[in-house]
C-alpha cells in the first residue's frame, strides 16, 4: 500500500511539473514596456521575442518600437535566434 501511495504521488508531482512548466510562461507577463502597450500590433510577438532571448529592449525599460533597426542589432538578433 503504501508503495503504490508513493508512486501516485510522485506521478502526481511529476505531471504537475509539466503543466506548470508548458503553461507557466505565458502566464506571466515577463515584458513590462511602458512604451508598447496591450492593444499595440506587434505586443505578442515583441513579448515572445523577449522571451526566446532574441531581444531585450533597452534599460530604460523601454523598447522603442518606432525606432529604426539598424545592421548590427539585426545581425545580433538573426545569431541569438539560429544559436
Amino acid at each position: 500500500m503504501q508503495r503504490a501511495m508513493k508512486i501516485r504521488l510522485v506521478a502526481v508531482s511529476l505531471l504537475l511539473a509539466m503543466v506548470v512548466t508548458a503553461i507557466g510562461p505565458s502566464l506571466v507577463n515577463t515584458t513590462a514596456f511602458t512604451d508598447v502597450p496591450t492593444d499595440f500590433w506587434a505586443y505578442k510577438q515583441i513579448n515572445r521575442c523577449v522571451q526566446d532571448g532574441i531581444v531585450s529592449g533597452y534599460s530604460d525599460g523601454t523598447f522603442k518600437p518606432g525606432n529604426p533597426v539598424f545592421y548590427g542589432a539585426f545581425s545580433t538578433s538573426c545569431c541569438h535566434r539560429s544559436c
